[in-house]
């Protein structure tokens, strides 16, 4: 199949590789462009929006009208940093370079300048697939007719399964004979394949013919270095520090928050009653501000984090506990190694605690209520330090697995000439 790139893989140039993100370096915080008349329609939502959540004291919000930007979320970005920052350990001492494209951006005039021109084609990471609650799946999978026309050897990277819990779930085994064909075929363009939990394997060795089972390497954010050494957080401090993050990135997101959210401002207040913690909110996504603004309102007194995501792994450094909902939250504190307790949105939130060896660090959000959460925080307060040698353990077993399956990668010299 990879016959036709006679230079790929050369020592004696740069290998370059086309990056297919969550998003892509140059889309990081555009600007969203709305005509004058839609402008003003979202100044005034969003004022009613502020005006109803004062006066009836519930979180208004629309993310249409609120966003002023898009492709803001922290874990996204993270996710193309890690991988970037690993393969060129992972290629060294080969120079690399990077055309990135973000995920669904793809057009005919870059389908033919990968094809002059990469040697690579990665699919990095996060949740590529995503399974409804009918069994289909959404417009992503659509990307196998471009992959098709792919000439040069096409990894994914660490890619996650995506099933949002605001609606009944089906089961791994009743995904619709069309979602069963697109995975086979993704699988069957894939040179290598490697997922980030083993819930997302198991959904490929269902449903895919003769596949050899994708590697488990975990979240490449897992694994990306911190811009500058934290100091820590010793056992004991003089005062606790939490940090907390709420989902609120989407329609499904702010739907499942709105229904808990009393009970976590409930417990949000117990933890500063009973703990005299410190709240620290570390914002992920645009829309996040609007969420924080709403817990201040509340009485809840925060310091708010809005960092790049290389920079925000340190700042997690400097708490003692996470109470999370997104996933890459939990992922930003397990890579600083700090224990967290993830409030769950999408059934990826189990999935990565059960990788981690902590399934009890992860709570359904239906199951979110104040007394819950309270036993919840008490127990695994109690045993962070325990919490955070099992992180530290799976983490080394994991960038092992990454390490062999970079490894792997890399052996495509055999099947290229130089």
């Amino acid at each position: 199949m990879f016959v036709e790139a006679k230079e790929a893989f050369s020592r004696d140039r740069a290998l370059r590789i086309a990056l297919y993100a969550p998003i892509a370096e140059h889309a990081a915080y555009s600007a969203i462009k709305k005509r004058p008349v839609a402008r003003l329609k979202s100044v005034i939502k969003n004022a009613w929006n502020r005006l109803s959540t004062r006066i009836t004291g519930t979180l208004v919000l629309s993310d249409y009208h609120y966003l002023t930007r898009q492709h803001t979320n922290k874990g996204d970005l993270a996710i193309r940093v890690a991988i970037r920052e690993q393969l060129i350990e992972a290629f060294n001492p080969q120079q690399l370079e990077f055309l990135e494209i973000t995920w669904g951006d793809m057009t005919p005039e870059l389908l033919r300048e990968v094809n002059a021109s990469c040697d690579l084609f990665v699919i990095g990471g996060g949740g590529y697939v995503f399974v409804r609650g009918d069994g289909s799946t959404n417009t992503r999978l659509e990307d196998i007719n471009f992959l098709r026309q792919i000439s040069c050897p096409v990894i994914a990277y660490a890619i996650g399964m995506n099933r949002l819990m605001h609606e009944q779930l089906c089961g791994l085994d009743e995904v619709t004979a069309e979602t069963k064909k697109k995975l086979g075929e993704l699988a069957r363009l894939c040179a290598h394949m490697s997922v980030r939990d083993v819930e997302t394997r198991q959904l490929f060795a269902m449903h895919v013919d003769k596949l050899q089972a994708p590697a488990v390497v975990g979240d490449p954010v897992l694994f990306l270095r911190k811009r500058n050494e934290s100091r820590g957080r010793g056992v004991v401090a003089e005062r606790c520090r939490i940090g907390i993050n709420l989902a609120a990135h989407g329609w499904q997101a702010i739907q499942v928050l709105t229904g808990a959210l009393s009970e976590l401002v409930a417990f949000l207040r117990w933890l500063k009653d009973e703990y005299g913690a410190e709240l620290v909110y570390f914002v992920h996504h645009d829309l996040e501000h609007p969420v924080a603004d709403y817990l201040q309102a509340q009485g809840l007194q925060l310091v708010k984090i809005d960092t790049d995501p290389v920079s925000m792994i340190g700042e997690y450094a400097e708490v003692d506990f996470v109470i999370c909902q997104m996933l890459h939250s939990s992922i930003f504190a397990a890579n600083a190694e700090v224990p967290f307790l993830s409030i769950a949105y999408d059934q990826k939130n189990l999935a990565f605690c059960r990788l981690l060896e902590v399934p009890q660090c992860c709570i359904p959000h239906e199951h979110a209520t104040v007394a819950t959460l309270q036993e919840a925080f008490r127990t695994l307060f109690g045993v962070r330090d325990e919490l955070r040698g099992v992180l530290q353990r799976r983490k080394q077993e994991l960038q092992a697995d990454m390490l062999e399956f970079q490894r792997r990668i890399k052996e495509l010299r055999a099947h290229v000439g130089d």
